[in-house]
């Protein structure tokens, strides 16, 4: 098993035993005692050890050497240490990096469809040189009416196609740092935490994400000053360049107030994973097409001055 899936199985394991009452030091060892293989009996080992020192579950894990726990794991670890909720707590973290699991492999299944066009049309540039050698012998490169030129400009409009659609589908697929923040705050209030309590655990889950953090920061100084958590929340958001979740929060957050009853963190979570997902199934259904349009464009570019020629005579000697 790669060190994600330990985490992940370590991380649902724990879930699950926690969850039925079993001590953590206990679900520890039960693991390791397990058949999970070598790794996985030498990070419960390192584990339980700390445990049985004294120390925290969240400071071992963040010192852990077998295995690195990443320190928004090791900071929702820690939030969750005084809450009496560690099963709940686990199955939430489980759930997060199987999330994070599941975007990138939807991603990479979703490049399929656009590298295998673009090897087609490569291929199918080289069959052209290697059937028809003599229409690229006298060109240049530079020569953008030629052979050679077609075959550089086709070439060009290819990689320029294939890097687009790398950027757009790791845009649609990757997991949204806002949704998570919500995710987060969602889960910890629920759970009887503070908000300045949450948001100090929210700051590591997002802060690969410079803007979202930086509001993050924002927001916990705001409310720290005594602001309104509806205008602290839309307008550090809405600055950082989250408009859509600052809208949401702030009707949300009006909602609560007029006798709503989910919790705004939650509610507004759930809008944005539905905004999200019809997104993200909106320019998959246009992924086909699109490329079949490009693959089209690339073949015209580069069959007009060197097959089209031949077709029509000029390289039959008519």
């Amino acid at each position: 098993m790669t060190d994600e899936q330990i985490r992940i199985t370590f991380t649902s394991r724990l879930s699950e035993l926690t969850g039925r009452g079993i001590p953590v030091r206990k679900a520890v060892r039960d693991i390791g005692n397990s058949k999970t293989g070598k790794k996985m009996q030498t990070l419960c080992g390192e584990v339980g050890k700390g445990l049985e020192e004294g120390r925290r579950l969240s400071s071992v894990l963040a010192t852990c050497l077998t295995i690195h726990f990443p320190r928004w794991y090791t900071a929702f670890v820690a939030a969750s240490e005084s809450k009496d909720c560690m099963g709940e707590s686990f199955a939430f973290l489980a759930e997060i990096m199987k999330s994070r699991q599941k975007s990138f492999v939807s991603f990479c299944t979703a490049l399929i469809y656009p590298v295998t066009v673009a090897l087609i049309c490569f291929a199918a540039s080289i069959w052209a040189v290697c059937m028809y050698p003599s229409y690229f012998e006298n060109d240049t490169i530079t020569y953008t009416n030629g052979a050679a030129g077609s075959f550089f400009l086709s070439g060009l409009f290819m990689l320029t196609v294939l890097f687009f659609s790398v950027m757009v589908l790791r845009m649609v697929t990757q997991p949204n740092p806002c949704l998570a923040l919500m995710h987060v705050l969602a889960f910890l209030t629920e759970k009887g935490t503070s908000l300045r309590e949450s948001l100090e655990c929210a700051i590591p889950v997002v802060e690969k994400n410079e803007r979202l953090c930086d509001a993050v920061l924002a927001i916990r100084d705001s409310l720290l000053r005594g602001e309104a958590i509806e205008s602290a929340f839309s307008g550090q958001l809405e600055e950082a360049g989250f408009s859509s979740a600052a809208k949401l929060i702030a009707s949300n957050v009006a909602l609560a107030e007029s006798g709503g009853g989910e919790n705004v963190f939650a509610r507004t979570a759930k809008a944005l994973a539905g905004k999200a997902d019809a997104l993200r199934t909106s320019v998959l259904s246009c992924e086909q097409p699109v490329l079949l349009a490009c693959a089209a464009v690339y073949m015209l570019i580069l069959l007009k001055n060197t097959l089209m020629p031949y077709l029509t005579g000029g390289g039959l000697g008519i």
